[in-house]
C-alpha cells in the first residue's frame, strides 16, 4: 500500500462515520466571546396583561366545552352515554394540558405577586382538568361501565366548576401595569 493511500482511506472512513476534521492554522487566535446578556427582571407589561386575559378566556371556553358532557344523564345505556360525554373528556384532556403548557411561558415573565398567583392558579386548574379527563376516558370502556358513567358525570361537573372558578378568581385587570403599582 502506498503512503498516500493510507491517509485517504482514514479520511474516507472518518467521513463515512460522520466525524469531521478541521485544521486550524497555528496563527489563528480565538476571538474573545462577548459577555452574556443579563436577563432582565420579570415585570408586568401590556403583554402579560393581554396573555392573562387570553388565558382567562381560554379556560372559560374550555369550561364551556366540558359542560355539555356534565349534562349527559349517567343512567343512559353506554352506547348512548359515551358519544355524549367523550367529546367533553377529549376537550378537557387535550385543552387542559395545552393551556398548562402555554401558561409556563406566560408565568416565566411575570414577577411574584397577585398576577403570578392568579396565573399559577389557572395553570393548576388546567393541568388538573387535563389529568382528570385523561384518567376518566379509559374507564368509559372498562368492565363497570355503569359505575364509570356516574363517576364521569360527577367529575365533569367538577372540572367545569373548577375551570370557571379559577378563571374568575381575580379581577380581569389583575395583570395590568396599573394593578402592579401601589395606590397613592
Amino acid at each position: 500500500m502506498s503512503p498516500f493511500l493510507k491517509p485517504a482511506v482514514v479520511a474516507s472512513v472518518l467521513a463515512a462515520a460522520g466525524i469531521g476534521l478541521s485544521v486550524v492554522p497555528a496563527t489563528h487566535e480565538a476571538k474573545p466571546t462577548p459577555p452574556a446578556r443579563t436577563a432582565s427582571r420579570p415585570h408586568l407589561d401590556a403583554t402579560s396583561d393581554a396573555q392573562a386575559r387570553q388565558m382567562r378566556r381560554a379556560l372559560m371556553r374550555l369550561a364551556g366545552q366540558t359542560n355539555p358532557g356534565a349534562r349527559c344523564h349517567p343512567n343512559e345505556p353506554p352506547a348512548r352515554y359515551a358519544p355524549c360525554v367523550v367529546p367533553s373528556l377529549r376537550h378537557a384532556g387535550m385543552g387542559g394540558q395545552m393551556a398548562a403548557n402555554v401558561l409556563n411561558a406566560t408565568i416565566a415573565g411575570v414577577p411574584f405577586g397577585l398576577c403570578r398567583a392568579y396565573l399559577l392558579g389557572l395553570q393548576a386548574a388546567a393541568q388538573a382538568a387535563g389529568d382528570q379527563a385523561r384518567w376518566l376516558l379509559p374507564h368509559m370502556y372498562g368492565p363497570d361501565r355503569r359505575g364509570a358513567q356516574a363517576e364521569v358525570a360527577t367529575q365533569l361537573a367538577q372540572i367545569t366548576h373548577m375551570l370557571r372558578r379559577a378563571a374568575r378568581a381575580a379581577p380581569a385587570n389583575v395583570c395590568s401595569v396599573a394593578a402592579d403599582t401601589p395606590a397613592a
